[in-house]
């Protein structure tokens, strides 16, 4: 599952901050469900296009009606088969700067040239932060 959001307006540091609310209500509704929410949130910018952010996300069916609040335009939900997760995760993920030459050798990173943005351009959820250091 992922939220594509479009923030209608303001500076860079106002739009970013609007989607980091929209993915913290989303945890805080989980969290009253007593489910964790484990997902990652990147942020992009071009000269085309102001910053906007992409929240992906593991939820479960039962969980889709939280989606219903995002059925406007700035909020769009969008759910994948799980075949197509290394695309998702690709074409989300476009504007990284390259890794090491031995990891983008397994991968098949298309980068595309972004605008500067203040802060990070990706952001874990602490659920997810603690999912990745239980694999280590």
């Amino acid at each position: 599952m992922y939220l594509d959001m479009m923030p209608c307006e303001g500076s860079d540091q106002q739009r970013k901050r609007w989607c980091v609310d929209v993915v913290r209500k989303l945890g805080q509704s989980l969290k009253r469900r007593g489910r964790p929410l484990i997902g990652v949130t990147t942020y992009e910018k071009s000269s085309a296009v102001s910053l906007h952010g992409h929240h992906m996300c593991r939820l479960d069916v039962r969980d889709f009606d939280l989606l219903d609040r995002y059925s406007d335009e700035t909020v769009v939900a969008r759910s994948f088969a799980r075949s197509r997760l290394a695309q998702v995760v690709a074409y989300r993920t476009k504007q990284r700067l390259p890794l090491s030459p031995a990891f983008e050798a397994v991968t098949n990173h298309q980068r595309q040239k972004g605008a500067p943005i203040r802060g990070r351009r990706a952001s874990f959820t602490a659920a997810a932060r603690e999912l990745l250091a239980s694999l280590q």
